[in-house]
């Protein structure tokens, strides 16, 4: 049986809770199987050296007769974790190959480790820790969340483009309707010239006159 030094049921430590928010490398965990069932998870965390072993004081202790009492001892690194055994009796392999004594290798995801003799296996799980999503951001230039915007002349040059586009087209059609008045106005003054016998706006202005002075005798 493995037991942790400290006391407290096994499995029940939070690995994320005492994970250094700093911490680049993956998490890691030993998950212990037995007939191929995983029976108990082990965090390892950094800034430690675990001692293994069938000593009492071991921080994990290993309760079978081939263990040594200081079998071997495992250390988190920034390039991984780190096994070194320490020159037990019956040996501690990796992938069924026998470890050389006092000699560290460095551990891989998914490499099985057995301590001695016994059956239990104990499988390395690295975990890569997820990097926080950006708050996704508004761009009032480009219409969309994350990149671009202000920061890419693409999408810049294009919203000028639009905007001296539309000030042209504004700036169209205002002439067109003033153009339109002026016809109109041209047209008007054109028509009461003929009809006045010609003159412009003064043979308009004689006409009114003399259509006025019409009415009043009229009268």
């Amino acid at each position: 049986r493995n037991r942790r030094r400290g006391g407290g049921q096994e499995g029940s430590w939070d690995l994320a809770e005492n994970w250094p928010e700093n911490r680049q490398i993956a998490m890691v965990k030993l998950l212990i199987k037995k007939e191929g069932k995983v029976i108990q998870e082990l965090p390892v965390l950094p800034n430690k050296t675990y001692r293994i072993g069938r000593a009492p004081d071991s921080d994990w202790q290993i309760e079978h007769p081939s263990s040594s009492r200081q079998h071997a001892q495992l250390s988190l690194s920034d390039s991984g974790p780190i096994l070194t055994d320490l020159g037990s009796a019956h040996g501690t392999t990796r992938n069924k190959t026998k470890l050389v004594g006092n000699s560290p290798i460095l551990l891989k995801d998914g490499d099985v480790l057995v301590f001695g003799a016994s059956t239990r296996e104990y499988v390395v799980a690295l975990e890569t820790p997820i990097a926080p999503k950006a708050p996704a951001t508004f761009n009032p230039l480009s219409g969309s969340s994350g990149g671009g915007g202000m920061g890419s002349s693409g999408n810049l040059a294009a919203v000028l483009r639009q905007m001296e586009e539309a000030k042209a087209a504004s700036h169209a059609t205002s002439g067109v309707k003033r153009k339109s008045g002026e016809d109109s106005l041209s047209s008007y003054v054109r028509r009461e010239s003929e009809l006045s016998g010609g003159g412009g706006l003064e043979g308009m202005a004689r006409r009114a006159e003399v259509d006025r002075e019409q009415k009043r005798q009229s009268r």
